[in-house]
């Protein structure tokens, strides 16, 4: 399966939009939209990301269409990764045998 393919996308939205997926449209919230990208974080930081891109869109077209007033992804926070700064190797003053 490629990356940003059709089955992707659908796939990501299965496996974690479920409790979404039942919920009205316009009863959608921003709140709704932080718990999903949260829940996914944990699993995944990467598919967070993902998850926000495709239900940005999704809900952006729904906005064009005159479904909704406000697309709730836009003020949604998709969780970040933080990464650890990394020293090089042999940096630090513990770098070999002391003797």
């Amino acid at each position: 399966m490629e990356p940003h393919s059709p089955d992707t996308y659908s796939c990501l939205i299965r496996v974690h939009c479920a409790g979404l997926r039942r919920m009205r449209l316009t009863r959608v919230s921003v709140r709704d939209i932080d718990d999903l990208l949260h829940r996914v974080w944990q699993r995944s930081p990467q598919s967070a990301a993902s998850v926000h891109r495709i239900l940005r869109s999704c809900f952006n077209t729904a906005v064009k269409r005159g479904l909704l007033v406000a697309n709730p992804c836009t003020h949604a926070v998709v969780p970040r990764v933080v990464e650890n700064e990394l020293e090089p190797y042999g940096s630090s003053s513990n770098s070999g045998p002391s003797g």
